[in-house]
């Protein structure tokens, strides 16, 4: 439960027409007070409602609607100091997230690169699943390095390290690699949602 005058931010999920097995699309819901809910996401249509910014969304569809097959999901929920920084880079990106006018369901910038772009601005450790499919998109080059995460990216390989963690190799959008704690390997096939709070 949220206590008044906090807010806590959940990032969800729901599996994509006929691409369900493999794909997923990912938003955030910002709850306030536990009552009002602020949904944001990127869309393959720009310009769909009132507080649309390009192909980026608020409140295109109920905070919990799927995307057009079964039910959505809650992924994670963000709290504390990891909500307040999510909160604030997420409303900001309508002005300054750099892919809001261009959209590409593969290799990307798609819904999925923006959730992982919002996470990484806000400076948490959160890798999405390899369902996330465009989510390691950063162009035709980009190297990354912070404290416990160091990444690689190109267009066609990339590699995520989050030492003690997690690695990751990323090839053609798929995604391989292995959690160690508790031990997962993962594959294009993985479906791991982490339910706890952060």
């Amino acid at each position: 439960m949220v206590k008044k005058n906090q807010i806590k931010v959940e990032l969800r999920s729901a599996k994509i027409p006929y691409l369900g097995l493999i794909a997923e699309h990912f938003w955030f819901v910002i709850i306030n007070n536990n009552d009002h809910k602020e949904r944001w996401e990127v869309w393959q249509k720009p310009d769909c409602c009132n507080t649309s910014w390009g192909h980026l969304h608020q409140d295109l569809l109920p905070f919990d609607s799927a995307v057009g097959t079964g039910m959505s999901s809650v992924e994670s929920v963000f709290e504390g100091k990891n909500a307040l920084a999510l909160k604030a880079v997420i409303r900001q990106s309508k002005v300054n997230y750099k892919n809001r006018n261009c959209y590409y369901y593969w290799p990307g910038p798609n819904s999925n690169t923006y959730v992982q772009t919002m996470l990484n601005k806000a400076k948490i450790d959160f890798f999405l699943p390899p369902t996330a499919i465009g989510k390691d998109y950063y162009g035709w080059y980009d190297y990354s390095k912070q404290l416990n995460i160091t990444r690689i990216s190109t267009l066609i390989l990339g590699i995520k390290i989050w030492h003690g963690h997690q690695y990751e190799l990323n090839l053609l959008s798929l995604t391989f690699g292995v959690h160690l704690k508790p031990f997962k390997i993962i594959h294009p096939f993985s479906r791991y949602h982490n339910s706890e709070k952060v």
